[in-house]
This record gives structure tokens, sequence and C-alpha cells, in this order.
């Protein structure tokens, strides 16, 4: 049913294209559920949500832990939604045909999904590296 007494709210909403993420609002976003948020989702990558919320120019983003201390100060980060597990990602893969060995992987060319991610975060850390 939709909300006839309550002025709609338009929220504008980033997520990636994940399942797990396009599940949480799939209610509210296809009018499924009534309320007075209209939600308008904008599908991104993980840095681009990043980067407009450091910019400020998004109301409700994900963000990764790796810019939340930066965006602490100008967003509510909720205590939803986040997840960090012991055994899961980032994961490193190399090419079938150039084997990677542990002790190699310092010298090792890694793409990362960008700058401010959880992914780099951890790589990072884990690999005690500079990046340019």
């Amino acid at each position: 049913m939709p909300t006839t007494d309550v002025q709609r709210l338009n929220l504008n909403w980033r997520t990636r294209s994940l399942p797990e993420d396009r599940f949480i609002f799939r209610g509210l976003a296809k009018g499924l559920i009534e309320s007075p948020v209209k939600i308008r989702p904008h599908v991104a990558d993980i840095e681009s949500m990043n980067t407009s919320a450091l910019k400020g120019s998004v109301a409700v983003t994900r963000a990764s832990f790796g810019a939340v201390p930066l965006l602490k100060d100008n967003y509510k980060i909720l205590r939803v939604g986040n997840i960090i597990v012991q055994g899961s990602g980032p994961v490193l893969v190399a090419r079938s045909d150039r084997p990677l060995r542990f002790e190699d992987i310092g010298n090792a060319l890694i793409a990362i999904p960008g700058e401010l991610t959880t992914a780099f975060m951890i790589c990072a850390g884990k690999l005690r590296r500079e990046y340019v």
C-alpha cells in the first residue's frame, strides 16, 4: 500500500551490485513495504562509495572499514551491516601459468579495489609494505 498521509522522503542510497546488498533494501526500493522513505538505489563499486562519502555527496552509503576513520565526524556509523569475518576475504589469486609462492608475495604486483578499502588495509598490514 502506498503511503498517503505522510510526505515521502526521497533517499538516494549507494550500494554494490552484490546480492546481500541488494536484498537489504529491495522491499523499500520496489515499494513492497509501506514506508515514508522512498529509496533510489545507485549501484557503485566500493571505492566510488568511499570517495562520494568523503565528499559528503550522499546521505546514506556503504563504506569500507578503511574509510570509517575519515567519515566518523560527518556520518553516523551504524552498528549493522558491517562484517569482517576471520577466514574470509580479501583473497589473493595468481594466474595459473604464474604460480606465486607466499615468500614471493612481497615483491608481487597486487591489484587492489581502492586505497580506502578493507582489502587494501588488510593486505598492507599483512604484507607490511608501502604502496604507490
